[in-house]
């Protein structure tokens, strides 16, 4: 399995990061190939202590909770 700590100039992080226009607080932690499935696994997170914008009124928010999900 191929993963994003596989290559000291992290290239396609970067083509991922642009690709998604990933933007703060939300960063890219790290990536993964998998050969068997031909899928590639993207691993986002954002700093503690984060504000988001809520979707129905605008105002900055901090997230309840964190969980791990596929999407």
């Amino acid at each position: 399995m191929w993963t994003s700590f596989s290559n000291k100039e992290n290239l396609i992080s970067d083509m991922f990061k642009v690709a998604l226009e990933l933007e703060y607080p939300w960063e890219l932690k790290s990536i993964e190939f998998d050969d068997q499935d031909q899928a590639w696994h993207l691993f986002l997170d954002f700093e503690r202590g984060a504000e988001f914008a809520c979707p129905l009124c605008e105002h900055q928010v901090r997230p309840m909770m964190q969980i791990k999900r596929t999407v």
